[in-house]
């Protein structure tokens, strides 16, 4: 799953579909975020957590601000962990449906593809440059934790230029609150599209780190790198067959 927060990169995006598509992953589909997500304002706020409570899918235990108890339904509603007593990858529900649906109709998000059919992985593509205030980074980090429980992996994925002081990937990686999440700085950039791929591979393995080009970065990408597969039809990321270790 791609999940696009406001001011993120064209040219990020589709390298990173590029090199995801590559790498064998299969991606579902597409969530941009809207700047409505991230307002303020009581209205909107209400709004947003009127429809995480009435389309939480089952099993979501909603807690704090509006904003986050939608982070944590709509993530519910987009990935699973695949496993016993979990949603299953590929099929689609109608709470997750409707919850996507009433979150478009208020405009806080749009999406494209079979973001209801649940994938296993996601990536996070960031902004160009920080949202306007610390707030709404911190809530965009808050978000890509909630898609990193709800799912196998989460990898947030940033240009040089926007990955920078007050970004989500700076709150990350200098406040405390990586945790098991990977992030990449230089996804405007085709060794960075690269790493992106590599990033969550690793974090099949529940292997995390912070990549890329900045001094921030522990490394450039992973370290051993992923090794292709000995068969052509078993890529790292490959969702179809008998063995489906990630599906974003």
């Amino acid at each position: 799953m791609l999940v696009e927060a406001p001011g993120a990169s064209a040219q990020a995006v589709t390298g990173i579909s590029q090199a995801l598509t590559q790498a064998g992953a299969t991606i579902s589909g597409q969530v941009q975020l809207q700047n409505k997500f991230f307002d303020s304002s009581p209205t909107t706020r209400a709004q947003l957590g009127q429809l995480a409570q009435r389309y939480s899918p089952a099993g979501a235990l909603l807690r704090g601000s509006q904003q986050a108890q939608a982070s944590e339904a709509m993530a519910k509603a987009i990935l699973t962990r695949d496993g016993p007593g979990q949603p299953v990858a590929g099929v689609r529900d109608a709470t997750s449906t409707a919850l996507l649906n009433g979150l478009g109709a208020g405009g806080f998000v749009t999406d494209s593809g079979r973001p209801d059919a649940r994938a296993t992985l996601a990536v996070m593509v960031s902004p160009q440059s920080p949202l306007v205030t610390n707030s709404a980074n911190q809530e965009l980090v808050s978000l890509a934790q909630q898609l990193n429980l709800a799912g196998q992996g989460t990898v947030v994925a940033g240009t040089v230029a926007g990955s920078g002081p007050g970004s989500a990937i700076d709150i990350m990686r200098n406040g405390g609150r990586a945790g098991h999440l990977s992030s990449v700085d230089d996804a405007d950039r085709v060794i960075g599209q690269i790493v992106v791929a590599q990033a969550l591979y690793n974090q099949l393995r529940r292997i995390s780190g912070s990549y890329g080009a900045l001094s921030s970065a522990s490394a450039g990408g992973p370290s051993p790198a992923p090794t292709p597969s000995a068969s052509p039809t078993a890529s790292p990321l490959a969702s179809t067959g008998t063995v489906r270790p990630g599906k974003s």
